[in-house]
């Protein structure tokens, strides 16, 4: 007891010390971060700049500018180094660099990064855009990740560290199933569900996949493999069957040579040597090269003149109605998008979504914001990384919807989980006794098991909530309930399937979503404003100091076994039915 209470109290005086030294860092921060702030927005790009693409960090869809300041604040003397950055601004800054005298080409850093298939695209598909315009991409990497050097490939030259490596290995993905773990502590996963592709539950009842899911993921994995080789083949001129040669060799582990000779990549080089060619590329041989970052370049565009006629981007990402902070929120973003629908300046409505679904019930008050918006103005979703479950819920009300090739959607499904824990209750010598009124007084009591009459009620329930999700798709997708049940099932697939299955109509990029939401509100000119509007620097600064904390003392705490409360994290945060994507994909 003794060492409980002295372990309690060091962590109280930790928790105590690092939130101080984190307000005072932060409010620290807030003038050193205002003062650049307004220095970055006043500065002019000079000629022969080049911009600087670092791949680093963690890519999300979307950040204010208040939110990067943040993520990426290092103090004076520390390295450059970008921890957060956004796909919006990255993409902003790719598009102008096209046009900006300024700017003679793009020096690509691929170092270690975290983003999806789809946001990993659609970078590189601007890249190739870019380079249309005649100006020169160069990638350099001290080791390239895969995700890393599928960007990189885009490049004119891609150039690596002689001691550095180049990871090509495939996709493979992983589940972990706590069935076996529950049993051990006495307590057992009450699921219903609809779909036999809804493999999100299965963790709770089989301690290994499932055919179905075994099925779905194999192909899902077969598509984004070959995706990923026809597009680095066509950039390298190398074949499908060369680059799958290359990945079982496991070239991360070959002598570096190999992939000169392999034409995986154009050169070796040390990194004084890479700074050279870019002094030489920018025309400033006898000078220190002018670079600029995305992030800060971003933030310099100032577009003049903006239209009156706005189309707004609203994002919905992340679980909806998980809990916390992170994720959708389907009250605020029922209000963006009826904000959006009652705004007469905003002439049509694009709604990014990048979520695996969620609460079903969030889900169905998001998509009544959808069909009320689409009623007066065109409305297109364009679907990042993932739009599965309740992510296509709310989707497949749309005008349209446009997806990437490597897009996870569908996953048309639902399901419940509830515990168990009478038995847990015995090993730890618990009794409950009470009162009730009526039968079903402590309907889904976890202390005691499920009746036959409970589970029969619930399956009826989850079988009507399956009708209405595949009722809302096939009014939206003007198809048949059986045709919807054909597809649907729980069964997710790339944007490429979807296409060819009728549960998306066009395969492109945000930007081509936005073109086609243009056209159809017979727009020439118009500003595009994005949704929610960000909130302020400090509102900012107190969630991520408040959620920094815990997150360092629990990772302190538990090392790897944070993962584990992680995961039980997203599972409190399942409450009532979910229409949330088959399987937690973790594909590395």
């Amino acid at each position: 007891m003794k060492n409980f209470f002295s372990s309690m109290l060091g962590s109280l005086v930790a928790l105590f010390i690092y939130s101080f030294l984190s307000i005072f860092l932060g409010i620290i921060f807030i003038v050193i971060a205002s003062a650049g702030a307004s220095k970055s927005q006043t500065s002019e790009v000079k000629s022969n700049t080049i911009l600087e693409l670092r791949l680093q960090g963690e890519i999300v869809e979307r950040l204010s500018d208040d939110d990067e300041m943040l993520a990426n604040f290092s103090f004076p003397g520390q390295d450059d180094r970008i921890n957060t950055q956004a796909l919006n601004n990255i993409l902003k800054a790719i598009d102008n660099a096209a046009t900006d005298d300024n700017i003679k080409g793009i020096y690509l850093c691929a170092d270690m990064f975290s983003a999806g298939f789809t946001t990993s695209k659609e970078i590189r598909d601007a890249l190739l855009e870019f380079k249309e315009s005649g100006k020169f991409i160069v990638a350099y990497a001290d080791n390239y990740s895969q995700k890393g050097y599928y960007i990189a490939s885009a490049a004119d030259k891609v150039y690596l560290n002689p001691m550095g490596m180049l990871d090509l290995h495939g996709l493979a993905s992983q589940t972990m199933y706590v069935k076996n773990t529950l049993e051990k502590v006495g307590v057992e996963m009450v699921v219903v569900k609809h779909g036999k592709y809804k493999s999100a539950v299965e963790p709770f009842m089989t301690d290994k996949m499932s055919d179905a899911s075994r099925e779905q993921t194999t192909v899902l994995l077969d598509d984004l493999w070959r995706l990923y080789c026809e597009e680095v083949g066509a950039s390298r001129g190398l074949s499908h069957e060369m680059i799958n040669a290359y990945a079982d060799k496991m070239m991360g582990l070959q002598k570096t040579e190999l992939t000169v000779n392999y034409k995986l990549v154009d050169g070796l080089k040390y990194y004084d040597e890479m700074l050279e060619e870019l002094k030489v590329l920018s025309g400033r041989e006898d000078k220190k090269t002018r670079r600029i970052l995305t992030t800060k370049y971003a933030k310099s565009i100032v577009k003049k003149d903006k239209p009156e006629n706005k189309i707004a981007i609203i994002y919905a990402v992340g679980a909806i109605d998980g809990g916390g902070n992170e994720g959708i929120n389907s009250k605020k973003l029922s209000a963006d998008i009826r904000k959006a629908r009652e705004d007469d300046d905003i002439k049509a409505i694009v709604l990014r979504v990048n979520s695996p679904g969620g609460s079903a019930y969030g889900s169905e008050q998001i998509w009544r914001e959808v069909m009320l918006a689409k009623e007066g103005k065109p409305l297109i979703v364009s679907m990042g990384d993932v739009a599965a479950s309740g992510g296509y819920y709310i989707a497949c009300a749309a005008h349209s919807i446009v997806a990437q090739p490597s897009t996870i959607t569908g996953s048309i499904g639902i399901f419940g989980a509830f515990p168990n824990i009478s038995k847990l209750d015995e090993k730890l010598g618990l009794t409950f006794d009470g009162v009730q009124t009526n039968k079903m007084a402590d309907f889904l009591n976890p202390n005691r098991p499920v009746t036959a009459e409970e589970k029969q009620m619930l399956q009826a329930y989850i079988e009507r909530g399956y009708d209405s999700f595949i009722g809302r798709c096939a009014d939206g997708r003007m198809m048949s309930k059986d045709e919807i049940d054909k597809i649907g099932q729980g069964r997710v697939w790339t944007g490429e399937d979807a296409k060819e299955i009728g549960l998306v109509d066009k395969l492109g990029s945000l930007d081509d979503a936005i073109a086609l939401a243009a056209e159809m509100s017979g727009l020439e000119e118009y500003d595009v404003q994005e949704l929610p509007i960000p909130k302020s620097f400090f509102e900012t600064l107190i969630e991520n100091l408040n959620g920094q904390v815990k997150t360092t003392l629990m990772k302190v705490r538990y090392g790897e076994a944070y993962r584990l409360y992680e995961y039980a994290e997203r599972i409190k945060g399942m409450q009532g039915v979910q229409a949330r994507m088959a399987f937690d994909l973790e594909i590395y």
